[in-house]
Protein backbone atom coordinates (compact mmCIF):
# COMPACT_ATOMS: atom_id res chain seq x y z
CA UNK A 1 0.00 0.00 0.00
CA UNK A 2 1.29 3.16 -0.96
CA UNK A 3 1.05 5.93 1.78
CA UNK A 4 3.23 9.05 0.63
CA UNK A 5 0.71 11.61 -1.02
CA UNK A 6 2.72 12.31 -3.58
CA UNK A 7 3.71 8.83 -4.91
CA UNK A 8 0.19 7.99 -4.46
CA UNK A 9 -0.29 11.06 -6.98
CA UNK A 10 2.16 9.61 -9.84
CA UNK A 11 1.30 5.99 -9.91
CA UNK A 12 -2.24 7.59 -10.70
CA UNK A 13 -1.55 9.63 -13.36
CA UNK A 14 0.72 6.87 -14.73
CA UNK A 15 -1.80 4.44 -14.49
CA UNK A 16 -4.80 7.13 -16.12
CA UNK A 17 -1.66 7.45 -18.68
CA UNK A 18 -1.32 3.59 -19.77
CA UNK A 19 -5.35 3.16 -19.96
CA UNK A 20 -5.88 5.99 -22.21
CA UNK A 21 -3.02 5.08 -24.42
CA UNK A 22 -4.61 1.01 -24.61
CA UNK A 23 -8.65 2.64 -24.68
CA UNK A 24 -7.61 4.29 -27.89
CA UNK A 25 -5.82 1.85 -29.08
CA UNK A 26 -8.87 -0.64 -28.66
CA UNK A 27 -11.48 2.05 -29.66
CA UNK A 28 -8.99 2.47 -32.89
CA UNK A 29 -9.50 -0.88 -33.70
CA UNK A 30 -13.17 -1.64 -33.55
CA UNK A 31 -13.79 1.45 -35.66
CA UNK A 32 -11.74 -0.30 -38.20
CA UNK A 33 -13.71 -3.12 -37.80
CA UNK A 34 -16.77 -1.29 -38.09
CA UNK A 35 -15.80 0.57 -41.18
CA UNK A 36 -15.04 -2.41 -42.99
CA UNK A 37 -17.89 -4.38 -41.71
CA UNK A 38 -20.12 -1.19 -42.76
CA UNK A 39 -18.25 -1.52 -46.34
CA UNK A 40 -19.25 -5.11 -46.86
CA UNK A 41 -22.84 -4.22 -45.88
CA UNK A 42 -23.26 -1.43 -48.52
CA UNK A 43 -21.91 -2.86 -51.14
CA UNK A 44 -18.87 -0.55 -51.35
CA UNK A 45 -15.71 -0.83 -50.90
CA UNK A 46 -12.31 1.08 -50.67
CA UNK A 47 -9.07 0.17 -50.14
CA UNK A 48 -5.55 1.79 -50.73
CA UNK A 49 -1.89 0.47 -50.24
CA UNK A 50 -0.73 2.89 -47.16
CA UNK A 51 1.88 5.32 -48.06
CA UNK A 52 2.73 8.70 -46.25
CA UNK A 53 4.01 10.75 -48.26
CA UNK A 54 2.60 12.99 -51.05
CA UNK A 55 3.15 12.16 -54.62
CA UNK A 56 5.00 14.26 -56.85
CA UNK A 57 3.42 13.60 -59.80
CA UNK A 58 4.31 15.54 -63.66
CA UNK A 59 2.30 18.52 -64.00
CA UNK A 60 -1.23 17.48 -65.61
CA UNK A 61 -0.93 18.66 -69.50
CA UNK A 62 -3.71 17.50 -71.96
CA UNK A 63 -2.50 14.87 -74.31
CA UNK A 64 -2.99 17.57 -77.63
CA UNK A 65 -2.99 16.40 -81.63
CA UNK A 66 -2.68 18.32 -84.53
CA UNK A 67 -4.08 17.90 -87.69
CA UNK A 68 -5.93 20.15 -90.64
CA UNK A 69 -9.88 20.36 -90.82
CA UNK A 70 -12.55 21.53 -93.27
CA UNK A 71 -16.39 21.14 -92.87
CA UNK A 72 -19.21 19.68 -94.85
CA UNK A 73 -23.07 21.62 -95.30
CA UNK A 74 -26.21 20.13 -96.31
CA UNK A 75 -25.62 20.93 -99.95
CA UNK A 76 -22.39 18.84 -100.54
CA UNK A 77 -24.42 16.48 -98.15
CA UNK A 78 -27.07 16.39 -100.90
CA UNK A 79 -24.79 16.12 -103.57
CA UNK A 80 -22.73 12.67 -102.50
CA UNK A 81 -24.91 11.12 -99.84
CA UNK A 82 -28.92 11.95 -100.86
CA UNK A 83 -30.79 11.86 -97.84
CA UNK A 84 -27.78 12.66 -95.61
CA UNK A 85 -27.66 9.71 -93.55
CA UNK A 86 -24.65 9.92 -91.76
CA UNK A 87 -22.57 6.19 -90.84
CA UNK A 88 -24.12 6.64 -87.16
CA UNK A 89 -27.87 6.53 -88.33
CA UNK A 90 -28.41 9.94 -87.59
CA UNK A 91 -29.55 12.71 -90.13
CA UNK A 92 -26.42 15.35 -90.54
CA UNK A 93 -27.38 18.60 -89.42
CA UNK A 94 -24.95 21.22 -90.35
CA UNK A 95 -26.09 23.53 -87.45
CA UNK A 96 -25.26 20.34 -84.90
CA UNK A 97 -21.83 20.14 -83.66
CA UNK A 98 -20.69 16.93 -85.15
CA UNK A 99 -18.14 15.83 -87.50
CA UNK A 100 -16.98 13.12 -89.53
CA UNK A 101 -13.99 11.78 -88.15
CA UNK A 102 -11.06 9.23 -89.02
CA UNK A 103 -11.38 5.71 -87.62
CA UNK A 104 -9.04 6.65 -85.46
CA UNK A 105 -11.61 7.36 -83.01
CA UNK A 106 -14.60 5.42 -82.36
CA UNK A 107 -17.78 6.67 -83.18
CA UNK A 108 -19.76 9.15 -81.00
CA UNK A 109 -16.09 10.17 -79.35
CA UNK A 110 -15.81 13.83 -78.31
CA UNK A 111 -12.84 16.03 -79.74
CA UNK A 112 -11.94 19.55 -79.08
CA UNK A 113 -10.73 21.60 -81.38
CA UNK A 114 -8.57 24.91 -80.55
CA UNK A 115 -7.94 27.71 -83.10
CA UNK A 116 -6.23 30.65 -82.15
CA UNK A 117 -8.95 31.79 -79.12
CA UNK A 118 -11.91 29.88 -80.36
CA UNK A 119 -12.43 26.44 -78.55
CA UNK A 120 -15.42 23.62 -79.96
CA UNK A 121 -16.83 20.18 -78.83
CA UNK A 122 -17.75 18.47 -81.39
CA UNK A 123 -18.93 14.55 -81.40
CA UNK A 124 -18.22 12.12 -84.13
CA UNK A 125 -20.68 10.84 -86.09
CA UNK A 126 -19.59 10.32 -89.84
CA UNK A 127 -17.18 9.25 -91.59
CA UNK A 128 -15.40 10.40 -94.81
CA UNK A 129 -12.82 10.15 -97.36
CA UNK A 130 -10.86 13.28 -96.38
CA UNK A 131 -7.85 11.87 -94.91
CA UNK A 132 -6.78 11.73 -98.57
CA UNK A 133 -6.69 15.31 -99.12
CA UNK A 134 -4.47 15.48 -95.28
CA UNK A 135 -7.16 16.57 -93.06
CA UNK A 136 -8.10 14.79 -89.36
CA UNK A 137 -11.67 15.98 -89.70
CA UNK A 138 -14.44 17.32 -91.42
CA UNK A 139 -16.97 19.11 -89.39
CA UNK A 140 -20.44 20.59 -89.78
CA UNK A 141 -20.64 24.09 -90.95
CA UNK A 142 -22.19 25.43 -87.63
CA UNK A 143 -18.93 23.67 -85.82
CA UNK A 144 -16.12 25.31 -88.53
CA UNK A 145 -17.08 28.44 -88.27
CA UNK A 146 -17.59 28.71 -84.66
CA UNK A 147 -13.64 27.75 -84.85
CA UNK A 148 -13.64 31.08 -86.75
CA UNK A 149 -13.07 29.19 -89.87
CA UNK A 150 -9.40 28.35 -89.93
CA UNK A 151 -7.52 28.45 -93.40
CA UNK A 152 -7.10 25.64 -95.70
CA UNK A 153 -3.84 23.91 -94.97
CA UNK A 154 -3.74 25.31 -91.58
CA UNK A 155 -3.34 22.93 -88.56
CA UNK A 156 -5.78 23.40 -85.67
CA UNK A 157 -5.04 22.04 -82.27
CA UNK A 158 -7.00 19.26 -81.02
CA UNK A 159 -7.95 16.66 -77.88
CA UNK A 160 -9.98 13.67 -77.07
CA UNK A 161 -12.91 14.64 -74.40
CA UNK A 162 -14.08 11.71 -71.82
CA UNK A 163 -16.59 13.20 -69.89
CA UNK A 164 -15.96 10.55 -67.38
CA UNK A 165 -12.07 11.68 -66.21
CA UNK A 166 -13.17 15.43 -67.30
CA UNK A 167 -16.02 15.30 -63.95
CA UNK A 168 -13.28 13.47 -62.16
CA UNK A 169 -10.43 16.41 -62.76
CA UNK A 170 -12.89 19.13 -61.73
CA UNK A 171 -14.26 17.38 -59.18
CA UNK A 172 -10.43 17.66 -57.81
CA UNK A 173 -10.46 21.40 -59.33
CA UNK A 174 -13.29 22.14 -56.95
CA UNK A 175 -11.44 21.11 -54.11
CA UNK A 176 -8.07 23.06 -54.53
CA UNK A 177 -6.29 20.12 -55.92
CA UNK A 178 -3.93 18.75 -58.96
CA UNK A 179 -5.77 16.65 -62.06
CA UNK A 180 -4.16 13.47 -62.59
CA UNK A 181 -3.71 12.05 -65.95
CA UNK A 182 -6.18 9.09 -67.42
CA UNK A 183 -3.63 5.95 -67.45
CA UNK A 184 -4.61 3.27 -70.30
CA UNK A 185 -3.42 0.62 -68.19
CA UNK A 186 -5.46 1.37 -65.09
CA UNK A 187 -8.82 2.24 -67.51
CA UNK A 188 -8.48 -1.42 -68.63
CA UNK A 189 -7.59 -3.21 -65.61
CA UNK A 190 -10.59 -1.09 -63.99
CA UNK A 191 -12.52 -2.33 -67.23
CA UNK A 192 -11.90 -5.88 -66.76
CA UNK A 193 -12.69 -5.83 -62.81
CA UNK A 194 -16.09 -4.24 -63.55
CA UNK A 195 -16.67 -7.31 -66.07
CA UNK A 196 -15.81 -9.79 -64.09
CA UNK A 197 -17.55 -8.88 -61.05
CA UNK A 198 -20.81 -8.58 -63.09
CA UNK A 199 -20.05 -11.88 -64.99
CA UNK A 200 -19.51 -13.58 -61.15
CA UNK A 201 -16.12 -14.49 -61.99
CA UNK A 202 -14.48 -11.97 -58.84
CA UNK A 203 -16.30 -11.64 -56.09
CA UNK A 204 -17.73 -8.42 -54.86
CA UNK A 205 -14.15 -7.38 -52.36
CA UNK A 206 -11.23 -6.01 -52.88
CA UNK A 207 -9.43 -9.87 -52.82
CA UNK A 208 -6.84 -9.82 -55.83
CA UNK A 209 -7.58 -6.84 -57.35
CA UNK A 210 -4.17 -5.66 -57.49
CA UNK A 211 -3.85 -9.05 -60.11
CA UNK A 212 -5.47 -7.21 -62.39
CA UNK A 213 -3.19 -4.12 -61.85
CA UNK A 214 -0.18 -5.69 -62.38
CA UNK A 215 -2.22 -7.87 -65.55
CA UNK A 216 -2.57 -4.75 -67.55
CA UNK A 217 -0.19 -2.36 -66.44
CA UNK A 218 2.84 -4.42 -64.55
CA UNK A 219 4.49 -2.88 -61.29
CA UNK A 220 2.57 -0.03 -59.45
CA UNK A 221 4.14 1.00 -56.01
CA UNK A 222 0.83 2.46 -54.42
CA UNK A 223 -2.66 1.64 -55.55
CA UNK A 224 -6.11 1.94 -54.33
CA UNK A 225 -9.23 1.00 -55.79
CA UNK A 226 -13.08 2.12 -55.10
CA UNK A 227 -16.20 -0.18 -56.12
CA UNK A 228 -19.79 0.74 -56.70
CA UNK A 229 -22.85 -0.88 -57.88
CA UNK A 230 -26.39 0.25 -59.43
CA UNK A 231 -25.48 3.70 -60.75
CA UNK A 232 -26.48 4.55 -64.44
CA UNK A 233 -23.94 7.20 -65.10
CA UNK A 234 -20.39 8.32 -63.46
CA UNK A 235 -21.73 11.98 -61.96
CA UNK A 236 -24.07 9.90 -59.69
CA UNK A 237 -21.27 6.90 -58.96
CA UNK A 238 -19.14 10.08 -58.13
CA UNK A 239 -21.48 11.79 -56.06
CA UNK A 240 -21.90 8.51 -53.95
CA UNK A 241 -18.17 8.01 -53.58
CA UNK A 242 -17.68 11.20 -52.36
CA UNK A 243 -20.33 10.61 -49.59
CA UNK A 244 -18.53 8.05 -48.39
CA UNK A 245 -15.68 9.22 -46.19
CA UNK A 246 -13.10 6.70 -46.98
CA UNK A 247 -14.23 6.50 -50.43
CA UNK A 248 -13.84 10.32 -50.78
CA UNK A 249 -10.48 9.94 -49.20
CA UNK A 250 -9.38 8.01 -52.00
CA UNK A 251 -10.95 10.69 -54.31
CA UNK A 252 -9.00 13.68 -52.78
CA UNK A 253 -5.71 11.89 -52.18
CA UNK A 254 -2.64 13.74 -53.14
CA UNK A 255 -0.64 9.78 -52.93
CA UNK A 256 -1.60 8.83 -56.76
CA UNK A 257 -0.46 10.43 -59.97
CA UNK A 258 -2.40 8.17 -62.81
CA UNK A 259 -6.34 7.18 -62.59
CA UNK A 260 -8.51 4.75 -64.35
CA UNK A 261 -12.18 4.47 -64.61
CA UNK A 262 -14.00 1.25 -65.87
CA UNK A 263 -18.06 0.46 -66.58
CA UNK A 264 -19.48 -2.87 -66.85
CA UNK A 265 -23.26 -3.32 -67.01
CA UNK A 266 -23.78 -1.19 -63.50
CA UNK A 267 -20.33 -1.84 -61.78
CA UNK A 268 -18.10 0.77 -61.33
CA UNK A 269 -14.52 0.81 -60.79
CA UNK A 270 -11.85 3.14 -59.62
CA UNK A 271 -7.67 2.50 -60.13
CA UNK A 272 -5.73 5.04 -58.59
CA UNK A 273 -1.82 4.28 -58.97
CA UNK A 274 1.61 5.62 -59.17
CA UNK A 275 4.68 4.18 -59.99
CA UNK A 276 7.64 6.16 -58.44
Amino acid sequence: MIKDKKTKFLAIVVCAILAFFVGRASFNGIVKVITRFNGILKNDEVTEEPDTKEAICPQYRPEYHYGKVSYYDRTYCEKHNPGCRTVSGEVFDENAFTAACSYNYQLQTLLRFHYKDRVVVVRCNDRGDFEKYGRVADLSKEAFESLASPKKDEEVKFEVVSPKYEAFNQYRENKGLPKIKRNEDLEKSAYESAKAIHEGERDWNHDGYTDYIRKYGGFWRFTAENLARDFVNFDETLSAWHLSRSHKENLQSKKYCEIGIGQYGDIWVLHLGRRE
